[in-house]
């Protein structure tokens, strides 16, 4: 018995031994290269994505592209002042003949309307939107400003030497300008706003006091146009077209102890008007993209008439003891602003 077990237990050890040592078959060999072919396959679709993943970054460039494209669409505020050489004719000078009172004048050789202005101006332009705003302040001002002239009445004619004293006239406007109502963009848009004209004459000593003072407000269209030559070099055109309408108020005053008492005074609800066209030309040209000068030329012509207007003139003269009631037409005429100016403004 001892012998036989040992026997088996010998038998089961060498089949055990030979099991490890056989060699492979040939089908699990083919079965390991299909593997490894496999394993190669699947490395060069690892690479095709790597390199798929690399193909898709230039799309983020071109989404910064884009946001930098609509950071040039963003709006701009652009702030400036001019210095003008502004040459000043009023209404007062060359004034239309009054028919009413028979009375013929003509005047000539204005001196001392020559100063120079300083208009401010504020834009705003949103590009993505087509629209801007617009407000720009200018005061014309003469001081002792002279000039001669003829006039003719029924009683004869007299020759004359005039002053406009102390005159004052300011311009504020302000304007919506619609960039989508053309095809064009900046090269061709129209704006739509109001404007307001004070224009004041005051002179004063110690027997006389004259006044005359207009408040105005109005409409006005305009059409613009800007217009790139060359990089940073534009041509700018503006034609702006108004209609303003206010109060007038005048007073007159002169007294001479002894001698004569004069007043005058205006009719109620007397109204100052003006109708007049302002043009623009200029060259501009931006530097580091923030900063404009311009060169250019601007000219505005209005005229002035009066409506309801009829003044009361009371006289009295001690020496002839004498009350005497004249009525006088105010004057209307034609104004003209004119010169050539140089600019600077900040572009934000």
């Amino acid at each position: 018995m001892n012998k036989s077990f040992i026997l088996l237990l010998l038998l089961f050890s060498i089949s055990i031994f030979s099991q490890d040592q056989i060699p492979e078959s040939p089908k699990v060999q083919e079965d390991t290269k299909e593997l490894t072919k496999s394993e190669q396959s699947v490395r060069p679709e690892t690479q095709t994505s790597e390199k798929k993943t690399d193909a898709i970054e230039p799309k983020e460039t071109s989404k910064k592209e884009v946001q930098d494209a609509k950071d040039t669409n963003a709006p701009i505020v652009e702030f400036g002042i001019r210095m003008q050489k502004s040459e000043y004719a009023p209404y007062d000078y060359k004034a239309n003949s009054n028919i009413a009172m028979q009375r013929v004048n003509y005047d000539f050789n204005l001196t001392g309307n020559v100063r120079t202005i300083y208009p401010i101006y504020l834009k705003y332009i949103n590009a993505d939107r087509k629209y801007g705003l617009e407000f720009q302040f200018a005061e014309n001002s003469l001081n002792k400003a002279r000039y001669y002239s003829f006039a003719g009445d029924p009683s004869g004619v007299s020759f004359s030497r005039n002053e406009v004293v102390d005159l004052e006239r300011r311009d504020y406007k302000l304007n919506y300008l619609a960039y989508h109502l053309t095809r064009f963009g900046e090269k061709l848009y129209f704006g739509l706003g109001l404007r307001k004209i004070d224009r004041a004459v005051w002179d004063g000593s110690l027997f006389s006091i004259y006044s005359n003072r207009v408040e105005t407000l109005g409409p006005q269209l305009s059409v613009k146009s800007n217009i790139p030559l060359y990089e940073n070099l534009s041509l700018n055109m503006s034609l702006e077209f108004y209609y303003t309408q206010g109060s007038r108020t005048f007073a007159r005053q002169f007294f001479f102890p002894y001698y004569e008492v004069d007043v005058t005074i205006q009719r109620e609800n007397t109204l100052g008007i003006f109708r007049g066209v302002e043009w623009d030309l200029s060259l501009s040209y931006l530097w580091k993209g923030k900063y404009k000068f311009y060169f250019g030329y601007n000219y505005n012509k209005a005229n002035f008439a009066n409506q309801n207007a009829l003044d009361y003139r009371l006289s009295y003269n001690a020496t002839l003891d004498s009350v005497n009631l004249y009525y006088n037409l105010p004057e209307s005429g034609r104004e003209i602003i004119r010169g050539y100016y140089l600019g600077f403004s900040t572009v934000l």
